[in-house]
């Protein structure tokens, strides 16, 4: 990708794939955060999860994702809501064939999800150290809904109040 195609701030970022023409935006909070991604082809739009350590991911129902990976020993808990069904799931082997699956469990997981190319599909996700229902609550309390720009004015807020504390 291009740098001069590249937004960074503390509360947001974003990036165009030019070979892909997809737009990738990004929103934290403390324990959740939120991602857009619009493409301009209607191909498919395929998001990739690289796991290391010891990993799982699951899809529940159409449009949740809910998974763990481990850093050092420590499980940290995903649990992923999307706005629009996802497609199709799956797993990448060891021998780089795919895989289609609704969970894979292993070694540093890479776990795929397939959304429709021709709509922009928003990705809302809470972090855990504890499970994945914590990492749920944890999304609910800090991102419910599916406001990304509130999710982005909130995060400059935020900033702001930190950066009030400094006296000069």
């Amino acid at each position: 990708f291009d740098r001069d195609f590249e937004t960074i701030s503390p509360y947001y970022y974003s990036v165009v794939f030019d070979e892909t023409e997809t737009t990738v935006e990004f929103a934290p909070t403390n324990k959740a955060a939120f991602f857009a991604f619009k493409s301009a082809q209607t191909e498919d739009l395929v998001l990739y999860f690289e796991n290391q350590g010891s990993s799982q991911m699951k899809v529940k129902g159409t449009q949740n994702l809910v998974g763990y990976t481990t850093f050092e020993g420590v499980k940290q808990y995903v649990n992923i809501f999307f706005n629009h069904p996802i497609k199709e799931s799956g797993y990448i082997t060891d021998e780089l064939q795919l895989k289609k699956s609704k969970s894979a469990k292993g070694d540093a997981v890479n776990f795929y999800v397939v959304f429709d190319g021709s709509v922009q599909v928003l990705m809302n996700y809470g972090l855990s150290w504890i499970d994945d229902k914590q990492a749920g609550r944890n999304l609910l309390q800090e991102n419910p809904g599916w406001n990304f720009d509130k999710t982005v004015k909130d995060g400059i807020n935020a900033w702001n109040k930190e950066l009030g504390k400094i006296e000069v």
